[in-house]
């Protein structure tokens, strides 16, 4: 989904931990 981020940012930013546990939250929900 984001793939295309994470290579054009090789280092650590605080949106990407972010962004991750959006996703999560967006699974849980779809399975719910």
């Amino acid at each position: 989904m984001v793939a295309n981020d994470f290579k054009l940012l090789p280092m650590d930013v605080p949106w990407i931990e972010q962004d991750q546990k959006n996703i999560d939250e967006a699974m849980t929900t779809i399975q719910r």
